[in-house]
């Protein structure tokens, strides 16, 4: 449904291609959560989904979500309590 749309725009691939760029697939992950605290879909304290429920609805590997959250914790948009990251 919804994870679908953001599938598509966030890999910026067609259905059938199998070559992804992993800095800029986490690249684009992050700019998208670094979009949904931004727009107030997530606010302080929210905790983000699993590395492999991210990674399962966007396409990508759990590497390119530890990317991801890694460069939202670099910026100071998210930290890591409790074994989860959260906004």
């Amino acid at each position: 449904m919804y994870d679908d749309l953001i599938t598509m725009s966030i890999i910026g691939l067609s259905p059938g291609s199998q070559r992804l760029q992993t800095a800029r697939l986490s690249d684009r992950l992050a700019a998208l959560i670094e979009a949904q605290i931004d727009g107030g879909a997530l606010t302080p304290g929210d905790r983000l989904p699993t590395e492999q429920q991210l990674a399962s609805a966007h396409g990508g590997s759990r590497t390119v979500v530890r990317e991801a959250v890694h460069q939202l914790r670099s910026q100071g948009l998210a930290r890591p309590p409790d074994r989860k990251s959260v906004v």
